[in-house]
Formats: structure tokens, C-alpha cells, sequence
């Protein structure tokens, strides 16, 4: 009778070399991710009238680059401005809010509200400048 021996190998060589090329692309691509932050508080809600309400800017933000600046002190509003800005840089209202900064130093609150037009950069070309002005406590309010 015929001694029949199965000798049964597993070539594991080509496995190992594409899992190596999947790993590396993998953490070739995954270097490339874009991963920011962006710290935003969102304080609105229902309040209760003992509750005393803090004093803020708002600015309202429409499609066609037109923005009010609303200052409120503890609920009242004590100015408001309109501001057409024809830049991209909203070079205006920034150095509007600088000097609303310098005129009321204890408000440190900032309520963007844009409309549903408003486009996304601006909001964030708003948020930005908003950084740069060392305004920390910054909420999104949309308007309807």
C-alpha cells in the first residue's frame, strides 16, 4: 500500500505583505486628517424673571453681509448699530465690537444669530475675528 502523506502548508507570506500595505497606507492617510476645534458655548434658554440676566453683544448676521450689533445690559438693550460690510474680511464690524470692547470692558458674552441665508464662512470668519478680540464666551443663536 502507497503511504499517502497529505503535507498541508499555508503560504502566509502574500497575507502578512498586504496586511503590511493596508497598515501603512492606513497611517499614511489617517496623518492627513484635518482635526480642529472650535470651543462655542451655547448659553440661551428659558430663564426664570428672579434670575438676572447677563449683559452681552449680539450681533445678527443676514445673507447680503449686513450685520446689527446689539448691546444689552442685564436684559435692556442700551445700543444697536447697522452695519453694511462690502469686504470679506468684515473689517467694519470688527473694529466696531473693538470699540464696543473698550466702551463697555465688563461684557465679555457674544451671541452671533444668523439668519438661514447666512453663509457658513462668514459665520466663521465672525467667530474668528471674535477670537482675535480676545472674546472667549461665544454662543450661535440661529434665527428662523
Amino acid at each position: 500500500m502507497e503511504n499517502n502523506e497529505t503535507n498541508f502548508e499555508v503560504n502566509l507570506l502574500p497575507v502578512i505583505s498586504l496586511l503590511a500595505v493596508c497598515i501603512s497606507f492606513l497611517l499614511l492617510t489617517a496623518v492627513w486628517l484635518p482635526i480642529g476645534t472650535l470651543d462655542v458655548k451655547q448659553a440661551k434658554g428659558e430663564t426664570s424673571e428672579n434670575l438676572e440676566q447677563p449683559s452681552r453683544f449680539e450681533i445678527q448676521v443676514s445673507s447680503n453681509n449686513k450685520y446689527a450689533v446689539i448691546v444689552e445690559e442685564k436684559g435692556q438693550k442700551v445700543s444697536s448699530q447697522q452695519i453694511v460690510d462690502s469686504s470679506d474680511e468684515q473689517i467694519k464690524v470688527a473694529t466696531y465690537i473693538e470699540s464696543l470692547i473698550e466702551k463697555y470692558p465688563e461684557i465679555k458674552m457674544v451671541f452671533i444669530s444668523p439668519n438661514g441665508n447666512t453663509k457658513y464662512q462668514t459665520v466663521v470668519k465672525l467667530l474668528e475675528n471674535l477670537k482675535k478680540l480676545e472674546l472667549r464666551e461665544i454662543g450661535i443663536e440661529p434665527s428662523l
